[in-house]
């Protein structure tokens, strides 16, 4: 049996979604929301307090690790490592992110002390870590999208961004998989994009026009003020976003196609698909 937590997510809603239509045994975790799919098995976990944690890993040979962004993310998810061992699990597939071996942001420095202690636990393992999402369009930059002024801090620098659904994909080929991969495994969209180009795509697609305003780290954080997130997480997104900048993310074009099968999802696509979804101007 494969368990799911974070199966509300954008990603890890995908990722039972694709083990369902599999016919794949599978439990999904959850805290507050339902899951979409009635049908699907359930468990009621809470990361903080590892309330029902063991029930849902009493029969589990396989599990994806994702769970939200919080200051005690680190803490929960190796609460859910600490128990798969006691449980026996097999294999973690663990969503984490583009440049964690360099621990040179925050959410690199986060999943790679986690990814070590998969690795030094003696789990089959495979660290799923992809580019920036697609969807962060609708939802971190909803508000410039609706505004038709993306007021961001990434200059001319380009990013090959990715679809929720083209990770899900990778993450369910690492869960299905015979073997177990042992390694770390890279997923980004194949074109990289500045935001310039983003912004006119966005803009074919919903019809009106929407722009990219660079602005400064200083401006940024400002803005990250106003929107009265707590400071953790600011200094988090301007750390990611100057990893961004750097240009130290960026891939061959053609990686991504030996775990997904296939070319990934473009961002035009991305764009005409969710361009009766993505937020417009106050009326």
């Amino acid at each position: 049996m494969i368990v799911v937590f974070g199966a509300t997510g954008m990603v890890g809603r995908e990722v039972t979604e694709i083990l369902y239509r599999k016919g794949v045994a599978l439990l999904a975790c959850t805290h507050r929301r339902p899951v979409v799919i009635s049908e699907v098995p359930t468990q009621s976990v809470d990361l903080r307090t590892g309330k029902g944690l063991d029930a849902a890993l009493e029969d589990a040979d396989r599990l994806f690790l994702l769970s939200a962004d919080s200051a005690d993310q680190e803490e929960c998810e190796l609460r859910v490592v600490a128990a798969a061992k006691r449980h026996g699990v097999s294999r973690i597939v663990k969503l984490s992110v583009l440049g964690a071996e360099t621990r040179s942001f925050h959410y690199a420095r986060l999943h790679r002390n986690i990814e070590q202690t998969i690795e030094d636990a003696g789990f089959g393992f495979a660290h799923l870590r992809p580019a920036g999402f697609m969807q962060n369009f609708c939802t971190h930059y909803a508000a410039d999208v609706a505004s038709g002024e993306l007021a961001l801090p990434f200059g001319e620098a380009r990013e090959q961004l990715i679809h929720v659904r083209d990770i899900a994909s990778a993450a369910v080929h690492l869960l299905t998989a015979p073997d177990h991969p042992q390694r770390a495994v890279e997923v980004h969209g194949a074109a990289p994009l500045n935001y310039f180009e983003m912004a006119e795509a966005l803009s074919e697609a919903v019809k009106r026009p929407i722009r990219y305003l660079p602005i400064s780290e200083d401006a940024y954080s400002a803005r990250l003020t106003n929107f009265q997130l707590q400071p953790w997480l600011s200094q988090a997104l301007v750390e990611m976003h100057s990893y961004t900048r750097s240009q130290a993310g960026l891939r061959p074009a053609g990686n991504a196609r030996h775990v997904l099968g296939r070319d990934p999802i473009s961002f035009c696509e991305f764009a005409a698909e969710y361009a009766a979804s993505l937020p417009g101007p106050p009326l």
